[in-house]
């Protein structure tokens, strides 16, 4: 393994009774990255393991496995699934770990070096794929905090199609912890500099949603014209520059930016929070047009402006804080028997209506030949107030003449 001397874990280790570590795919400063065989299963996993280093700050501790099991609850596609979380005992450590399944591709840091920059559908595309998993997890409480073009992963789906996994909520914050503990807020540095909001620039803690949607923009932007909107020599001239210059126009990189997606990424740069997409479905609104047939791909119910919602989600079409996209019209072809359905229906209702009209509810005396009220009756509609406030109409008639004494009254009504 390289960097195998900064793991306590070796090549062959089999981890947690069960996990055999086959290889090293990456090591961050929280976390590394190996691929492993579950022996059971015979399964290729990715392990997640945290750092050594990180193992004496009990806050770091913590909050690696309460928000692991946070994760375990996403079920947007777009998220990399988590397997398994637990801890293991590694050389006399107690090493918290978590299994997520293994993918294969690239993510689009190393895309943008290889290739490129995207074309805007394609970037339109990916950039919807994104929300639908950063949607849930707000919708979680979960603010991710890292988005980057090195956690977002282009893999494919079985029909061949591709696929944006969003990886690694190593450093997301809980705004409403699963176990009802309140995290403690630290001030340690975290996020990449060229994809951090402002307000995360100045205070890692005092951040919501809308973090998120600023590094989404800087992605697009990236995505867009191959280049970072902010990049300096340092960290720091980094830091100035987002929180005093505005990004370079885009069109002057990439001619062939429409500009309407030009703009939806200077939105979501905008240094106040209050003028950025306020949620990551007002934003994903934004982008479907853009997408072309792409736009078709499911979006999980996402945060409302006023806050994280219940946390029940939902796979329906692109959504806004005011509501679905409208749907499709369905093809011409389709009305014939549409309409022919409809008039079936009406046709039903109506032989319904009348049949249960005629059929008296039980056989009239035989004397009683009409059940017309007698002549000096007289309907009389009059208005009345009901409980409801509305206008409403009965009938009012007048009592039969009083008969003399020896005469027939007659037949009687009882109709009214």
């Amino acid at each position: 393994m390289d960097d195998s001397a900064r793991l306590p874990v070796r090549e062959g280790d089999v981890l947690a009774g069960k996990y055999r570590l086959d290889k090293l795919l990456g090591i961050g400063e929280m976390s590394a990255v190996l691929r492993a065989t579950h022996l059971e299963l015979e399964q290729e996993v990715a392990i997640k393991l945290l750092r050594p280093e990180q193992l004496s700050r009990p806050e770091a501790v913590k909050r690696f496995l309460r928000e692991a099991r946070a994760a375990v609850r996403l079920r947007s596609s777009n998220v990399a699934r988590v397997l398994d979380v637990g801890t293991a005992e590694v050389n006399e450590l107690a090493i918290p770990f978590m299994v997520m399944e293994l993918l294969a591709g690239s993510d689009f840091e190393t895309l943008l070096e290889e290739r490129g920059r995207f074309s805007a559908e394609e970037a339109a595309d990916y950039l919807l794929q994104a929300c639908d998993a950063v949607g849930e997890a707000h919708a979680l409480g979960i603010i991710h905090r890292a988005l980057e073009p090195a956690n977002l992963f282009l893999t494919t789906r079985r029909d061949g199609t591709p696929l944006v996994k969003l990886l690694d909520f190593g450093i997301s914050k809980m705004q409403r912890p699963l176990d009802g503990k309140k995290i403690s807020q630290e001030q340690a540095f975290t996020g990449s500099p060229a994809y951090m909001s402002p307000e995360q620039v100045r205070s890692t803690k005092d951040v919501d949603q809308r973090t998120d949607i600023w590094s989404l923009g800087a992605i697009l932007y990236e995505l867009l014209t191959g280049k970072k909107p902010w990049a300096g020599e340092t960290s720091a001239v980094t830091f100035a520059m987002i929180l005093n210059d505005p990004p370079p126009p885009m069109r002057a990189a990439a001619p062939d930016v429409p500009e309407g997606l030009e703009a939806i990424a200077l939105r979501c740069l905008e240094k106040e929070a209050t003028a950025r997409f306020q949620s990551v479905g007002e934003l994903a609104n934004a982008l479907a047009p853009f997408a072309g047939r792409r736009a078709e791909v499911p979006l999980t119910a996402v945060d409302s402006p006023s806050g994280p919602p219940s946390g029940r989600s939902s796979a329906i079409p692109a959504l806004s804080s005011t509501g679905p996209l409208s749907p499709k019209p369905p093809p011409w072809w389709h009305l014939p028997a549409i309409l022919g359905g409809i008039v079936v229906a009406v046709a039903i209702v109506v032989l319904l209506a009348v049949a249960s009209r005629d059929k008296p509810d039980s056989p009239p005396p035989a004397a009683a030949v009409s059940v017309l009220p007698p002549p000096a009756a007289s309907a009389v509609p009059v208005a009345s107030t009901g409980a409801s406030g509305t206008s409403q109409w009965r009938s009012r008639t007048s009592p039969p003449p009083t008969p003399r004494a020896g005469e027939d009254p007659g037949p009687t009504s009882t109709h009214r």
